[in-house]
């Protein structure tokens, strides 16, 4: 019955050409284990380039998830359908949670080409273990108060990132040569799991669902300008919208509307950070995922039949546009900042970086504008043009720090185009209103 729950939930969140490739992914994976397995690892991974990265990506993966409330695939049609089946709930709550743990396996097979070469021996295990982690964990400390399970999440964190202080008893710190580190791995994923299968129910899971921790606002703004632009770009600087769609196929739509000072007290701390430590690559990665949340949200929620009633498609385009990278500039001014002190390049490149939002929001809002899901096609195309899309911006902001200038010539060649083209604005919003 487990394994009918485990088809059954998969395939009401993935379409089945999706599915079929994310399987394709999963084989891989399970391939390069048995190759791993074959081969006889001789070399110590303590000096590997990839290590700290490695770790750090993996700490960080881990603290996203840690924050996300509940399951995030637990949606309106399993509460009115699939929690009604006369079954166990033992079965479901066990089936819901191993298909997401199918799904973050796949999605961490990407991060499995960073794990070969930095661990040499083991990497699907690690793999496999950190994606039940991840999968489980959200189910048991979403009933905590808001900045306790912060607190929590940033202990745990911090547990996994001391293997970077080569800390012999840290989850990962098999990456420093210990291995120590795998059974204390597997000893706190059994645990994880046991906890979530034996305290969740699925009235928990609903509640994990439904959970909120925005508040209302309780001062209203007032735009009096004669600029559009500026009345915009008010808007921006006061209110941050993060989020956009989750799911390989898109099928879930979440926005996180957050005040701004919030986010620039965590960056101010991650400057912080950044310059004692020089994480050069790790803060990148953190502002490649607020850039690429900060674009998935772009659009999707714009009155734009309202807009383009007092301005033309590319000016209203480009205003956005420009409002909104100047917001990602003053977010990721203290860590430019911190760059600069320690790194001119990596400064230069900090600067040069954030132009990548021009092109990829108006990818996104030109591949899947609204926020509905569509067809199975459709979901589809969003999962490859998402990744697609997503990819070059990673690769970017690498290659800001090395090459800033050449990377500056490559930016304004990709975004040139969406700032100056009215016939992709005018399709691209036309098939706006067309699907809303």
């Amino acid at each position: 019955m487990i394994l009918k729950l485990i088809k059954i939930k998969l395939i009401s969140v993935f379409s089945k050409p999706l599915l079929a490739l994310l399987f394709i992914v999963l084989g891989f994976d399970i391939y390069m284990a048995i190759f791993e397995l074959s081969e006889v690892s001789g070399h110590s991974t303590v000096n590997n380039p990839f290590t700290n990265l490695g770790i750090g990506v993996l700490s960080l993966y881990f603290l996203i998830y840690s924050l996300i409330p509940g399951n995030r695939f637990i949606m309106k049609s399993d509460v009115d359908f699939l929690f009604m089946l006369p079954v166990d709930e033992r079965e479901i709550i066990i089936s819901l949670s191993l298909a997401t743990f199918i799904y973050n396996l796949v999605m961490m097979a990407t991060i499995n080409l960073l794990l070969v070469p930095a661990i040499a021996y083991g990497s699907f295990l690690v793999t496999t273990l950190f994606s039940l982690v991840i999968s489980f964990i959200g189910n048991i400390i979403y009933k905590l108060k808001f900045i306790w399970r912060v607190l929590l999440s940033l202990i745990l964190t911090s547990w996994f990132f001391s293997a970077n202080f080569n800390f012999p008893f840290s989850p990962l710190s098999m990456f420093r040569g210990y291995s120590i580190s795998y059974p204390i791995l597997a000893i706190f994923t059994a645990s994880i799991v046991f906890l979530s299968i034996k305290s969740v129910s699925l009235q928990d899971l609903v509640q994990g669902r439904e959970i909120h921790y925005s508040k209302p606002l309780k001062s209203s703004l007032t735009f009096n300008s004669s600029s559009v632009f500026l009345t915009m770009l008010k808007k921006n600087l006061n209110i941050i919208e993060l989020g956009g769609r989750i799911g390989a196929g898109g099928t879930q739509y979440v926005v996180a509307r957050i005040e701004i000072y919030y986010l620039l007290l965590g960056t101010t701390a991650l400057a912080f950070v950044n310059y004692f430590l020089h994480l050069t690559f790790i803060s990148l990665f953190i502002e490649f995922m607020l850039l690429t949340n900060f674009a998935q949200a772009s659009f999707i929620n714009e009155p734009i039949w309202l807009n383009l009633s007092v301005m033309t498609p590319i000016q209203f385009a480009r205003r956005y546009l420009i409002s909104k990278l100047l917001t990602i500039y003053i977010l990721f001014m203290p860590l430019t900042a911190s760059f600069f002190l320690y790194d001119f390049s990596a400064g230069i490149g900090n600067l040069v970086f954030p132009l990548s939002f021009v092109y990829l929001s108006s990818v996104l809002a030109r591949v899947y504008p609204v926020s509905q899901s569509g067809s199975q096609a459709l979901n589809v195309r969003r999962f490859l043009f998402s990744t697609i899309g997503a990819l070059p911006v990673l690769v970017i902001a690498y290659l800001s720090v090395f090459f800033p200038f050449l990377t500056l010539v490559v930016l304004l060649v990709l975004t040139s185009p969406f700032l100056f083209s009215e016939n992709f604005w005018e399709k691209t919003f036309e098939k706006v209103i067309s699907e809303t």
